[in-house]
């Protein structure tokens, strides 16, 4: 398949048989390996976006039941970078927010064919650059603040242990609250949704939507368990900021240059539990952000699976596109969506 931009249209048919998801688990994790790791998603409006090795698929429900399927190569200045340690965690996470917006902004014109733009502009990535300093101001340096009037109380060591504390309950508060609201809770089963498809093809066995229901909603590559990740590597790394510039402008600034570095080893860690599947200390590092996910994901239905298994399929390059979601599916190009 071209790695030029590909839109297309799926009808998906019924399947042909249930799937299994026996496969045996040490040849699971090894097959995650050896698969170099490269494949993740995000879940995006009525649908899932899945990253390849070489491109990245998007797929959505429209309002009409059918699905529509978007296939891009991946940006090149990100393939470069991915073999240098620390700066491809930086990479990484610049071309998660260049790819996603992209696929967000195509999703919400999928939902809602009166919107405009199906493409990335300045103005998009100015928004999300917004986004991610207003996440920045109210869980570090909110906590940053007011974990600063308990110096006297606690000293320095005590204050960065409280301030670490109390970022990660607003994140949890946070994602508590907004995980009532109907919509979200559907995005959280796309997230799930996405996890069982990956977990289906890391193991080797079919890979259509009864097959992928077996599996869980939780995946240890996550960007859940990175976002967990970055929140305690910058409280280590903020007991040496906060004994150097313990207030004021300068504690802020420290911890906005800090980002690309926690980024980057928070990136390495992710990277390292994942090709040790099963080690003690993969386990220990693991599990505060497996607990998370039972909140940022929800059990999808079979309808949400099959919208994430497209994307999987139109994604990696060892799994032939014709087949969609389930046995028989048709695929049809088209010239648009």
């Amino acid at each position: 398949m071209s790695l030029s931009t590909l839109e297309a249209d799926l009808t998906v048919a019924p399947p042909a048989e249930p799937g299994h998801a026996d496969v045996r688990p040490d040849l699971q994790r090894t097959l995650a390996v050896e698969r170099g790791l490269t494949v993740g998603g995000q879940a995006i409006i009525e649908g899932v976006m899945m990253r390849g090795p070489d491109q990245v698929a998007m797929a959505a429900r429209r309002p009409d039941g059918s699905i529509a399927l978007r296939v891009d190569p991946l940006p090149s200045w990100s393939g470069r970078l991915a073999r240098v340690p620390l700066v491809r965690g930086v990479a990484a996470l610049a071309e998660s927010v260049y790819v996603g917006v992209g696929a967000l902004q195509w999703s919400a014109s999928i939902a809602d064919p009166r919107q405009r733009s199906r493409r990335v502009t300045a103005g998009s990535l100015v928004m999300a650059a917004g986004a991610m300093f207003a996440a920045f101001v109210v869980f570090t340096a909110v906590p940053a603040v007011i974990a600063a009037w308990t110096i006297p109380l606690v000293g320095p060591l005590g204050r960065t242990a409280a301030e670490g504390l109390l970022g990660v309950a607003m994140l949890v508060a946070y994602i508590a609250m907004i995980r009532h609201h109907p919509m979200v809770l559907r995005t959280f089963g796309y997230h799930g949704a996405e996890h069982k498809a990956i977990a289906a093809y890391e193991s080797d066995g079919p890979l259509h939507a009864l097959a992928a229901s077996a599996f869980t909603t939780r995946h240890e590559r996550c960007g859940t368990t990175f976002m967990l990740d970055v929140a305690v590597l910058s409280a280590l790394i903020h007991i040496v900021t906060n004994t150097v510039w313990p207030s004021g402008p300068l504690m802020i600034a420290a911890r906005v240059i800090a980002i690309p570095l926690v980024a980057g080893i928070a990136y390495e860690v992710l990277r390292a539990t994942a090709r040790h599947p099963g080690r003690a200390f993969t386990r220990v590092l693991t599990k505060p952000g497996m607990m998370l996910q039972a909140m940022t994901t929800d059990e999808p239905g079979l309808d949400q699976l099959e919208v994430a298994v497209v994307a999987l399929r139109a994604a990696v390059p060892d799994v032939a596109l014709p087949d969609a979601a389930l046995p028989g599916a048709a695929f049809t190009p088209s010239a648009g969506v």
